[in-house]
């Protein structure tokens, strides 16, 4: 991961991982824009044809359209950049907001990891949860929803144990 390059990235300064939002995430926004095409087809097939009826149908389709669109949106553009001197955590809040926090690995207090559920527990997705010095806002980052999140707390541990 050593050839990854990002806007700000320091001298000397290395990529060893890049994690993103598990894709299970998508199915619940999924399912949603399902009910939403099976509403717009039920007003189209089952009822009486009317401009009104096509309107709504139409108008289903669309909110369908912008769930999943967001969901894909939010997805692909939200990614945690791991490095050996600090975490970079990237979350798209909406289409237009996006969240950028960095913390360096020396400010970091405690590393936590959290699988909550039967599907969670089954798939390996949890929360990883870094908390900083301070009270502030942003003394503690959650990165929701990716892949092993014990196996990257083990690896920012151990890259911490290895700069000191």
């Amino acid at each position: 991961m050593n050839n990854y390059r990002f806007n700000g990235q320091r001298e000397n300064e290395n990529v060893l991982s890049l994690v993103k939002t598990h894709p299970f995430v998508l199915i619940f926004p999924g399912l949603k824009a399902a009910f939403f095409v099976a509403v717009g087809a039920v007003l189209l097939i089952l009822l009486p044809p009317a401009e009104y009826f096509s309107l709504l149908a139409g108008i289903s389709l669309l909110i369908a359209f912008y769930i999943v669109s967001q969901a894909i949106n939010f997805y692909k553009q939200s990614l945690i950049l791991f490095t050996n001197e600090r975490v970079i955590s990237i979350e798209q809040k909406s289409f237009f907001s996006r969240r950028i926090t960095e913390v360096n690995l020396k400010n970091i207090q405690d590393i936590s990891s959290d699988s909550t559920g039967f599907f969670n527990s089954v798939i390996g997705l949890g929360d990883l949860i870094i908390r900083t010095a301070g009270s502030n806002t942003g003394s503690e980052i959650i990165l929701k929803n990716i892949y092993h999140p014990y196996d990257l707390q083990q690896e920012i541990s151990s890259q911490m144990s290895g700069s000191k």
